[in-house]
């Protein structure tokens, strides 16, 4: 890996620059779209068409404008600031192929590893109910049901064309630049690999806003830190998270 010269500090800004910047996106989107209605004549008619888009688009409108602003911030107070060519810094070219393939190999791993757990998660609750006549299973099977809720309610606006930019391409491109290229080693400047691993992959976790689903998250943080620590590059754990939202949307495009 490269130096680092940002700290956690910069990170911060990052972040709240972002936000400050998703606003201000959101306000001026909203602010042309009803100048242009009124330009254009059909202003009685603005409200209704703006409610209607907003409530069928609004969890997509709102990543795609929080992405933009997390973009701009970080190439004005990381990649301006330190003068970094992040397709340079984070990317090592002459491993990239070798990176990628392990990336790949490693999610497989990772999914037959996570789907055998579940198995015998389940298979192990049904005999402690067996021996010792209590409702194990019945806990274990609620906990999947509400991850299944937690899960569908998603799915609607991820199934389709833009889901699919957004969930396979956009957010696995732009959330390892933030979470492991910006995050994790600033992280690393300050503690030791561990540390790092564990609060980066906390923070992953805890920012895609899941409950039930929040272990597998963060299992999927730690796997992506250990990718890039390994490697010192983005390319492992980028096409580790590309491979992982695939298989997500698969699953939702086949109602699983």
């Amino acid at each position: 890996m490269h130096e680092c010269p940002w700290g956690i500090k910069d990170v911060f800004v990052v972040f709240v620059y972002a936000l400050v910047l998703f606003f201000v996106f959101s306000f001026w989107a909203t602010a042309v779209y009803f100048l242009f209605a009124f330009a254009f004549g059909f202003s009685r008619q603005a409200p209704g068409f703006y409610l209607h888009f907003v409530r069928h688009s609004s969890d997509f409108l709102t990543v795609v404008l929080f992405y933009s602003g997390l973009l701009v911030a970080m190439k004005v107070k990381i990649f301006d600031k330190y003068r970094i060519n992040p397709f340079v810094y984070f990317v090592n070219k002459e491993n990239v192929g070798r990176d990628i393939s392990l990336g790949l190999r490693t999610y497989l791993r990772f999914i037959l590893i996570f789907l055998s757990a579940i198995v015998l998660v389940d298979l192990a609750a049904r005999v402690w109910d067996i021996i010792f006549g209590s409702h194990a299973y019945e806990s274990v099977n609620a906990f999947f049901q509400a991850s299944e809720i937690e899960n569908t309610a998603t799915r609607k606006e991820q199934v389709g064309l833009s889901g699919f930019v957004l969930v396979f391409l956009l957010g696995p491109f732009l959330e390892e630049l933030f979470f492991r290229g910006c995050l994790y080693r600033a992280m690393r400047r300050r503690m030791n690999v561990l540390s790092a691993v564990l609060i980066s992959s906390f923070v992953f976790a805890l920012m895609h806003g899941y409950f039930f689903l929040f272990f597998y998250v963060f299992l999927v943080g730690l796997s992506l830190a250990y990718l890039y620590e390994k490697t010192g590059s983005l390319a492992a754990p980028l096409s580790f998270h590309m491979l992982n939202n695939l298989f997500v949307l698969v699953l939702f495009f086949l109602g699983l």
